[in-house]
């Protein structure tokens, strides 16, 4: 039952850290993450378990991907 929830449990983990850092679902998809900052929009399209990111700068992309690199090197609590 442990690995039948696993996909879930590491998409929670996901969204809490992308609500955390402002991103907010969008109301057609929940899979699809917005977030607009000091200008910048930034797109994020979770599909089982692959990221798709797309940024009007190159810092969005780079933030992002210092919080999914904590997310996969995090151990479990």
């Amino acid at each position: 039952n442990g690995l039948k929830q696993a996909n879930r449990h590491w998409f929670d983990k996901l969204h809490n850290v992308l609500v955390a850092s402002s991103y907010m679902t969008t109301p057609s998809d929940p899979c699809l993450y917005r977030r607009f900052h000091n200008g910048e929009e930034t797109l994020i399209a979770v599909v089982v378990d692959d990221i798709l990111i797309a940024s009007t700068t190159s810092r969005g992309h780079q933030e992002l991907s210092t919080s999914c690199v904590w997310i996969i090197s995090k151990p479990r609590t």
